[in-house]
């Protein structure tokens, strides 16, 4: 088991998806850029461990939002860093290095999608390509 701050180097990810245009491209059935832009009080963008909670448990807590899920390994791969911060929920991280202008690495990470669930449906799509 993890313990607070300990990095985490596998597995995956969940992010919540608002329901709203500049979040998710409603014509194309995809995630903008901005699912992994940190909020701007925040140095990190927090996100879920799959491991440790259901989509059907984040729905019931955020009814309306969408769900993204990433591997950890494509996050390290960009030279980005997953920490463990229980203290904001059992379930969360913090992915660091996404603070500042990084446009180009989101646009990507956005193309590296596994899994995603529409805002507002919350149906299962397949990203592009899948």
């Amino acid at each position: 088991m993890s313990t607070v701050r300990d990095e985490i180097t596998s597995g995956t990810l969940f992010r919540r998806i608002p329901n709203d245009h500049a979040h998710w491209v409603f014509e194309e059935a995809r995630p903008t850029k901005y699912n992994f832009t940190p909020e701007t009080s925040d140095d990190f963008l927090s996100m879920h461990r799959s491991d440790m909670i259901h989509p059907d448990a984040i729905f019931a807590m955020f009814p309306g939002f969408g769900l993204l899920e990433i591997d950890i390994e494509v996050l390290l791969e960009f030279g980005l860093r997953v920490t463990y911060q229980p203290e904001e929920g059992r379930d969360h991280v913090a992915v660091w290095g996404l603070k500042g202008n990084k446009n180009p690495l989101r646009r990507e990470l956005c193309k590296r999608v596994l899994r995603l669930w529409e805002p507002g449906t919350q149906a299962l799509v397949l990203p592009k390509g899948r």
